[in-house]
């Protein structure tokens, strides 16, 4: 039979096509068509020959297969409210190659054979793939080459993301693949060895051209292979971001002028916020850093086709760092992709400070799976031991050789110990299910010297090999008993209440039952084995202990693997263990980027940084948990909890701004994307600065925010001084308040006065919105006249009922007395502990409903909906009145929840003054502060109404 899917046959899809927009659902008009009818449209429209009554039912039957996916595809869309693209140069003639035999049916086939997607991910895959596809051009000898960029997100198989490109992009004449990545040869290894699995042939072959192609290779020389030929084979080859290495790539490219015209070319730049950004002067050519030099030349060698793509899940550096022009800024287009909700990411782990979820609701705090590293008492015994230790300081004295114990790093011994309990669980699953038979990991990250590596991992040896062994049991069912219990099923249930597969999780076993796969995991303490013999790794059935860094490449003194190795699961000999390996790795640099660890069950993470894409990068312990959902665990410090969750709101911020600039049409080459960067810039820096030495400060822009004040200092000074000036703001109100559901509601209050009370409070520096009140109330007085803004409304806010006096015997203490009666404290827990500078988190402050504290008609939910507010502001006549909600958050707040290593009772000196603070507009809740964009000459742009969009 024909290929129906070649371009002879487009004819008849348009006409089928056009059938479909102007008639009802393919059921009531199925276009059946008779012999006769067929070979007079051949005759008088000039359709293919070839067209037959069997041939028009195929074409049929596959559109409306099209139509079903494309449908699918929009609910997706809909759901992976993340993903967006800027950019206009869409090849709306690229569909999914359909032929059984193309490389993407039989990459997708390969997929179902993996097993670890289903059906609605490989669709929403194929169509992801399918929006980067047709944004590429299969000739830019005319236009210049294509310059675009893929943000992802870590650890959410990105690599999959790029061979399902890959695959596609041959079935649609691609020809040549170059795969950038990273410095590390172990990893560029990984990456070609799973490239060379996932590219798929069919009709087309692949065939690999080795880690450096080279002019001097002669059987590889571009003169001796076929690119001038549809059905030619595919090149692919993986490259490092080494200068030598790329100078071999660029002369081999280019050592045959007749074979570089007929390329087409695909570069994929794996991680392409690292090495390949311009670290020189960006405004000295000559200065320009060799590896990003020569990555442009390649990009502009005179070929049928150049499409460079870079890859990351932390694009800062890519956006800020140079704009268009001969760059490798992404000036032709931006995508970012989605997740589904099967994803264990930033929002999800850590949660957003004071952010609220489409429901408007206050967000999540994120998964109780973080455990802090503080200082903890010398003693595990109830007695008068006051002593405490410093983990972070012991930890540093083992890496520097000082000590050679672990035996008071008790936060490190718990996350051992959970590992060995967590591992047990999976190898006893594994019993009844082979899919637990994968790997599984813990991760200890405290250092990127390679010493402190070797020292620890000394120490960590030391002592699960030193100490009885009924005593590392004792501990890990203390810690089992604990931690089974402060992270539930149901805490899993209450705090990822979207999670796809919910319905499928398995609870924690008893600890009976993997008490004897703990004896058996403590079994054995040693590197990865090497039969001499077979010279193959021979796991066991203990814990392998692995050092992964550059200077363990290749086997110690006793013959052992020491570097990070794990069973090929395609491998027949040997074939790969019937029970799940076991494997504690210590390492830095090469554990932050690219690798991936499987079945990663605990972490040790110490690694402090103030550069916000190098800390996401090294989350390993992001992404799909599919069948261990409960077990994984992170234990670090409060500090680098707290970067987290900012760099969450970081994240999201920047997708819902890709999102508002698709909405408007906006091209990467005309606005640079704007990221959301902290004021404490020695605290958190987005990227260094010789990686975004082009972003400029975006003007300050409050339209449409939602700021609350959720860091408070537990001073008493401190935090009496704002209930004071609160109490003296509200007394200045000239009118009578409006008794209204929990608060009082004072209208038209002047932007004076609103100005005077919040210059008189105390904010604390990471509440970034209200640090920065002048640069507020000059933004306002300038954008006043124009938004049309009316005058304040001002709410104090409380629990339940407000009363104009207080019944007999009712105490005061439960209340705040504000004119015109009484208001009931709020009750607001704390998120983690109180720091050393004495501050903390409340997490989020504004009560969902009280967005509509001074609507005096009902209300459906003690949650409304955005949609639902902003609907009854307008109906109200409230669309355009800022207001600003006073709340007094009673100072013994008991936390009454399940989430106990998360959250704690408030236990503050006084009571909180919380304000939260919305301005009408049309920007996404959250709380906006100052952004940086990258600079881009605007003397010719056709503005399209970016900010208004939504």
């Amino acid at each position: 039979m024909c290929d129906i899917n070649t371009p002879q046959f487009d004819s008849v899809r348009d006409f089928m096509r056009r059938h479909r927009n102007r008639n009802a659902p393919w059921q009531n008009h199925p276009l059946t068509v008779t012999e006769e009818w067929l070979e007079k449209k051949i005759e008088d429209d000039a359709w293919p020959q070839l067209l037959t009554l069997t041939v028009w039912n195929s074409i049929k039957d596959s559109e409306i297969q099209n139509e079903a996916r494309r449908e699918e595809y929009k609910r997706l869309r809909e759901a992976e409210v993340n993903e967006a693209t800027l950019g206009f140069n869409e090849d709306a003639e690229v569909t999914v190659p359909e032929s059984p035999q193309s490389c993407w049916q039989k990459f997708k086939d390969h997929l179902r054979g993996g097993g670890s997607l289903d059906e609605s991910d490989i669709l929403s895959l194929e169509n992801n793939v399918l929006e980067t596809m047709r944004r590429l051009r299969r000739d830019t000898t005319d236009t210049g080459p294509v310059k675009g960029l893929v943000i992802g997100h870590v650890q959410s198989g990105k690599t999959t993301n790029m061979a399902a490109l890959m695959n596609m992009a041959a079935d649609w004449g691609i020809n040549m693949f170059i795969v950038l990545t990273g410095r590390i040869e172990s990893l560029r290894k990984q990456t070609h060895s799973r490239l060379s699995s996932d590219l798929c042939p069919g009709n087309l072959i692949w065939f690999p051209l080795g880690k450096q192609p080279n002019p001097e290779t002669e059987d590889l020389k571009p003169q001796n292979l076929s690119f001038n030929n549809p059905n030619s084979p595919r090149y692919f080859t993986v490259v490092l971001k080494n200068p030598t290495r790329l100078k071999n790539l660029r002369d081999w490219l280019r050592s045959y002028q007749p074979a570089l015209s007929n390329m087409k070319i695909l570069i994929i730049d794996d991680e392409s916020d690292e090495a390949g950004i311009n670290t020189g002067d960006i405004d000295d050519e000559a200065r320009r850093t060799a590896v990003n030099g020569f990555i442009l030349e390649i990009a502009n060698l005179p070929a049928k086709a150049v499409n460079y793509v870079g890859y990351t899940a932390t694009p800062y550096s890519n956006v800020l760092n140079e704009g268009p022009g001969r760059t490798l800024y992404p000036s032709s287009f931006i995508r970012s992709l989605g997740t589904t909700n099967k994803y264990f990411g930033p929002r999800e782990i850590f949660g957003i400070e004071g952010s609220a979820n489409a429901k408007g609701e206050a967000s999540a705090d994120g998964l109780g799976i973080i455990r802090l590293i503080s200082d903890v008492p010398l003693s595990s015994v109830e007695d008068d031991i006051n002593e405490t230790v410093d983990e972070t300081a012991l930890i540093a004295d083992i890496h520097s050789g000082d000590l050679s114990v672990i035996e008071n790093a008790k936060n490190l011994k718990n996350s051992i110990a959970w590992f060995l309990c967590a591992a047990a669980t999976r190898r006893l699953w594994s019993e009844k299910d082979s899919t637990h038979r994968h790997p599984v990991t813990m991760l200890v990250h405290t250092s990127q010297r390679q010493e402190h590596h070797q020292n620890l991992a000394d120490a960590i040896r030391d002592w699960l090999v030193g100490t009885p062994k009924e005593e590392i049991i004792h501990l890990c069912e203390d810690v089992w008993t604990r931690e089974t219990v402060d992270f539930s099923l149901m805490n899993l249930r209450e705090q990822y209440p979207d999670y796809r597969l919910m319905d499928e999780v398995r609870d924690y076993p008893a600890f009976i039952e993997i008490y004897p796969f703990i004896q058996e995991l403590l079994s054995e303490i040693t590197p990865i084995p090497i039969d001499d013999a077979a010279n193959q790794p021979a796991f066991h059935r203990g814990i392998h202990l692995c050092i992964d860094n550059c200077a363990h490449n290749g086997l110690n003194d006793e013959g052992q693997h020491v570097r990070l190795l794990y069973p090929n699961p395609r491998s027949t000999n040997p074939s790969p263990p019937d029970y799940t390996t076991a494997f504690i790795v210590v390492g830095g640099a090469t554990l932050s980027r690219g690798l991936t660890l499987q079945g990663l069950l605990s972490t040790y993470f110490l690694r402090g940084s103030s550069l916000g894409d190098s800390l996401l990068q090294m989350g390993r312990w992001f992404g799909y948990r599919t069948g261990y959902e409960l077990l994984p665990r992170i234990w670090m410090t409060e500090d680098t909890k707290d970067k987290f969750r900012w760099l969450s709101g970081v994240e999201q911020s920047l997708r819902d701004e890709l999102k508002r600039y698709e909405a408007a049409g906006a091209s990467p080459a005309k606005f640079g994307p704007r990221v959301k960067t902290h004021p404490l810039v020695s605290w958190l820096r987005i990227t260094a600065r010789n990686r975004m030495q082009a972003a400029e400060n975006v003007q300050w822009d409050f339209e449409g925010i939602t700021n609350q004040t959720t860091m408070f200092k537990n001073e008493q000074a401190w935090l009496n001084h704002n209930i004071e000036t609160a109490d003296r703001f509200l007394e200045s109100l000239p009118m009578t308040p409006l008794k209204n559901r929990g608060g009082f509601v004072y209208r038209q209050v002047s932007f004076d006065q609103i100005t005077e009370f919040l210059k008189g409070m105390n904010f604390h520096p990471r509440n970034v919105v209200f640090k920065e009140i002048d640069a507020f109330v000059n933004w306002y007085n300038n954008v006043v006249e124009k938004s049309g803004y009316t005058a304040w409304n001002v709410i104090a806010a409380g629990f339940n009922e407000s009363l104009e006096t207080l019944p007999f015997g009712e105490t005061e203490a439960n209340w705040w007395r504000v004119p015109g009666g009484y208001v009931q404290k709020i009750n607001r827990t704390r998120l983690g502990n109180i720091q050393n500078d004495q501050s903390f988190s409340i997490g989020a402050l504004l009560s969902p409903v009280d967005r509509l504290g001074d609507f005096e008609g009902e209300i459906k939910s003690e949650t409304p909906p955005l949609e639902y507010v902003s609907a009854k502001r307008r109906e109200a006549g409230l669309s355009l009145t800022p207001l600003l909600i006073l709340y007094r958050v009673q100072k013994d707040s008991k936390y009454e929840g399940k989430n106990t290593k998360s959250r704690h009772d408030l236990n503050t000196f006084c009571d909180l003054l919380g304000v939260a603070m919305i301005i009408p507009g049309e920007q996404t809740p959250g709380g906006l502060v100052r952004e940086v964009t990258v600079r881009i000459d605007q003397s010719d742009v056709d503005h399209p109404d970016i900010e208004n969009t939504v």
